[in-house]
C-alpha cells in the first residue's frame, strides 16, 4: 500500500471541523447527567462522550485502489438533540470530511396524530423501543425531527415519546400541537419536492430540525437560519402557532435564505415574507383543500384576528396597492415587512382566484383571470429560486415574475398577461405596458449610460448578469458595429461621429443613444 500519510491539522482543529457539521446541537458531554450515566455503566476509556481523535488509514468508495487511500481521523461524535450518533472522518492533511457512518439505527412507523388544527393524519415516526415511539424520521431526505424545547437549560431539548404511535397527547403543556408541527414538516418537504422537485429547504436534503414550546405565552413563530421554531401563543388571542401554513411559511424562510436570500428589511423583506406567506398557503391548499381559506393564522385566532389576508389585505390594514393605503413607510418592523407584503400576497390571490376592479391610484379598471394556485406557485417559486438577489424589490418581482411565466408557459400566453394584468391590479405596471405584444419585461431595464455621452458607454441592466449581443446602427439603418458586452461593461464607441444611434440588444430591443 502507497498512501500520503503526511499531517496537516491538529486532533483540535479535526474536532472543530466535525462539530461545525451540527451548528444547533446540544452534545452529550455537555449534559452532566448523561456523563455521570456513561461513568456508571463502565463503558469507554476515558469515560467521557467528548470526541478522541483517532489516526487510522481510511479507504474512500470502500476500494483497494492507492489512489483511495487517506490518513484520517476518527471521531465518534455523539449529539443529544437533534439526536445523532456517527463516526465522522476528517483528512488529516486537508481537514475536509471525507466520511459519516450513522451508528444509530432507525425503525421508520406510520403512527397515527390527533391534530390540533388539522384533524387525524398519519405521521411517520421513529420506533426506539417496541412500545416507545418519537417524533422523528429518517423517510425525507436527510430526516424530520421534532422536539420540545419548554424547559430552559441544556437538559430542555427532548423528544415527544408516545409508547402507541397513537398520538392523542392533549394535556396541559399542549403537547398534541407537536404533531401538528411533524405533520406539516412532512407534507411541506413533500410539496416543494412534488411541485418544484426541492430537496427539502436547502435543495439538498437538509436535516428539518423543529423546536416546540418556544417561550412563554409566546404569540410567534420564526425561522432562525438552521430550525424552525413554534410559541404557544399567550391563550388568550392566540393559540399555539404550529396550523398548517404557519409550519409552510416558516419553512419557505429556509428556501428564501438558499435561494434569493432577499434582505429582511423595506421592500425586499416584504417580498421575503410574501413568498413565505405565498408558499404557506400553496402547502395549505395541497394537503387540505376542503378547509382551505386565504387567512395566515386564521385556525390560530381566538378574537377574529389573523395577521395576514391574502384575499383583502385591507381587512387587517396592510396595503393591497404599492405605495397606497395602508403601505407603511416607517422603520418599525424592519420596514413594514409584515404589512407591505399585501402587494404581492394580493397579486398571487388575484392569479389563483381572479378578480376585478379599480386601482387605488387612478380608478382605472383592472380584470385579471384565474389561472390556478399551481401555475401561479410554479412562476412564485421560479422566480424566487432563480432570478431574484438580495436586494431585490417589487419592481424585481413585477417583471422577473412575467419573464418566469414567459419561460414557463409561453410569451404572450393566457398565463403571461394575466401575470402581467395582476401586476397591473395592484400598481406595478402601466395600463401602456398591458400590451399583448408587448417585450419580455426585463427588456424595460435596459438602459445606456451616459445617454447623451461621448466615446465610452455601459449597456446596463440590473436583472441580466449575461453576455449580450449589441449592434449598433447610424440613423440610416447601416450597420456599424457589432459586439458581446456585459451588462455594466465599458463600450468603445470614439470612432463614431456625433449624431444619433440606434443600440439593438439581443436581436429585438431598440434604444436610442446620443453621441455629444
Amino acid at each position: 500500500l502507497q498512501a500520503d500519510t503526511s499531517i496537516g491539522i491538529s486532533p483540535a482543529e479535526a474536532i472543530q471541523n466535525a462539530l461545525a457539521l451540527y451548528p444547533d446541537a446540544v452534545f452529550m458531554w455537555e449534559l452532566p447527567s448523561e456523563q455521570a450515566l456513561l461513568k456508571k455503566t463502565g463503558n469507554g476509556k476515558s469515560h467521557s462522550y467528548y470526541p478522541q481523535p483517532e489516526l487510522m488509514l481510511i479507504s474512500l468508495h470502500d476500494s483497494c485502489r492507492n489512489s483511495d487511500f487517506r490518513l484520517a481521523y476518527k471521531l465518534d461524535v455523539y449529539a443529544y438533540a437533534p439526536q445523532s450518533r456517527a463516526w465522522i472522518y476528517i483528512d488529516a492533511a486537508t481537514g475536509r470530511v471525507l466520511d459519516r457512518e450513522e451508528q444509530i439505527c432507525n425503525i421508520d412507523r406510520v403512527g397515527i396524530a390527533h391534530t390540533k388544527y388539522s384533524g387525524i393524519k398519519n405521521i411517520t415516526c421513529d420506533s426506539i423501543a417496541p412500545d416507545t415511539f418519537v417524533l422523528k424520521e429518517s423517510s425525507r431526505g436527510n430526516g424530520i425531527e421534532t422536539i420540545d424545547v419548554r424547559v430552559i437549560g441544556l437538559d430542555s431539548s427532548r423528544a415527544f415519546i408516545d409508547h402507541d404511535n397513537v398520538w392523542n397527547n392533549v394535556n396541559a403543556f399542549k403537547d398534541e400541537v407537536a404533531t401538528d408541527v411533524h405533520w406539516g414538516t412532512g407534507v411541506t418537504y413533500d410539496y416543494f419536492k412534488q411541485y418544484h422537485n426541492r430537496s427539502s429547504y436547502d435543495d439538498s436534503d437538509g436535516y428539518i430540525l423543529s423546536r416546540v414550546h418556544v417561550g412563554t405565552k409566546y404569540v410567534n413563530a420564526f425561522w432562525d437560519g438552521n430550525t424552525a421554531n413554534y410559541g404557544d401563543g399567550d391563550g388568550v388571542n392566540y393559540t399555539p402557532l404550529t396550523s398548517i401554513e404557519i409550519c409552510a411559511h416558516e419553512l419557505s424562510h429556509g428556501v428564501t435564505q438558499h435561494t434569493a436570500r432577499l434582505r429582511y428589511r423595506n421592500e425586499s423583506g416584504a417580498l421575503n415574507e410574501s413568498f413565505s406567506d405565498i408558499f404557506g398557503k400553496s402547502v395549505e391548499h395541497y394537503a387540505d383543500t376542503t378547509n382551505f381559506d386565504w387567512l395566515i393564522a386564521g385556525k390560530i385566532t381566538l378574537k377574529n384576528k389573523p395577521f395576514r389576508n391574502m384575499a383583502f389585505p385591507p381587512a387587517q390594514s396592510h396595503p393591497k396597492y404599492y405605495y397606497g393605503t395602508h403601505y407603511y413607510q416607517g422603520t418599525l418592523d424592519n420596514g413594514g415587512v409584515h404589512s407591505n407584503s399585501g402587494v404581492q400576497n394580493f397579486w398571487f390571490y388575484l392569479l389563483c382566484e381572479g378578480g376585478s376592479g379599480l386601482r387605488e391610484a387612478d380608478s382605472l379598471a383592472y380584470r385579471v383571470e384565474a389561472i390556478g394556485m399551481e401555475k401561479a406557485a410554479r412562476i412564485a417559486y421560479l422566480t424566487l429560486s432563480t432570478d431574484l438577489i438580495r436586494e431585490s424589490e417589487y419592481i424585481d418581482a413585477c417583471y422577473l415574475s412575467i419573464e418566469a411565466a414567459a419561460n414557463l408557459y409561453g410569451e404572450n400566453s393566457f398565463e403571461y398577461r394575466q401575470v402581467q394584468k395582476a401586476w397591473f391590479a395592484v400598481g406595478l405596471l402601466s395600463m401602456g405596458e398591458l400590451s399583448a405584444n408587448a417585450p419580455a419585461a426585463t427588456n424595460a431595464a435596459w438602459s445606456i449610460y451616459p445617454n447623451p455621452g461621448t466615446d465610452f458607454i455601459r449597456i446596463q441592466n440590473p436583472m441580466v448578469f449575461e453576455a449580450a449581443q449589441a449592434e449598433v446602427f447610424d440613423i440610416s439603418g447601416k450597420l456599424l458595429l457589432k459586439v458581446s458586452v456585459l451588462p455594466n461593461e465599458l463600450l468603445n464607441l470614439s470612432a463614431l461621429d456625433a449624431g444619433i444611434y440606434l443600440i439593438r440588444i439581443n436581436g429585438n430591443i431598440v434604444l436610442k443613444w446620443i453621441k455629444s
